[in-house]
């Protein structure tokens, strides 16, 4: 079958190949991701918005970095995320929100990794006394407005041009009154029988 030394060295190749070799590629390819590597940093529209997310928290522009956590949240779920978008709400004085956020954490991850499981109770021991606080506070009753005394009526505008239609509603009456109710002047061509 095999004529030559080379064809029988290509022959023994070609099966080590495709025995030994293309088997451990694709057990490699079917392995499942290091268990660091999260959901949100494989992939990368979420990778990018958690990214920019942690850049803005770090400059402590908490609402732009509230969107972007909660963006990448949309784009891939992982509970991590929960986490940080929970502190954005703290750290904008939104503590109800930020109870929610942690305790959403807490149910999907019943043991989170060391970090978190030392973390959550902090946090969610800051928000609950910053929330009582907020709550103590009863808002601050307002003053009554206190408004200037009016002025007397006769120093109002529409008293003196209520006045002045009065007085020259009366002149004409009494002008057409007087006008009209006078006898017509004697004609001398007129004859009385």
């Amino acid at each position: 079958m095999w004529t030559s030394r080379a064809g029988r060295m290509h022959a023994l190749m070609a099966w080590l190949f495709v025995s030994g070799i293309a088997p451990l590629a694709l057990a490699q390819s079917t392995q499942p991701a290091p268990a660091n590597v999260d959901a949100c940093t494989a992939d990368p529209t979420c990778s990018a918005h958690d990214n920019q997310a942690t850049a803005y928290f770090d400059q402590r522009d908490y609402s732009k970095a509230l969107v972007e956590f909660q963006r990448a949240f949309a784009a891939v779920p992982e509970s991590r995320l929960l986490l940080n978008i929970g502190r954005c709400f703290f750290r904008l004085g939104k503590a109800e929100e930020s109870i929610r956020y942690y305790e959403r954490y807490q149910r999907e991850v019943p043991q989170p990794p060391p970090e978190p499981a030392e973390l959550l109770p902090r946090y969610l021991e800051e928000s609950r006394s910053v929330l009582a606080a907020q709550r103590a506070v009863a808002p601050p009753t307002p003053l009554p407005i206190e408004r200037p005394p009016s002025p007397p009526i006769d120093r109002r505008w529409w008293f003196w041009t209520a006045s002045g239609l009065f007085v020259s509603a009366t002149a004409l009456a009494i002008g057409l009154g007087v006008g009209l109710s006078q006898p017509q002047p004697f004609s001398p061509t007129e004859r009385i029988y």
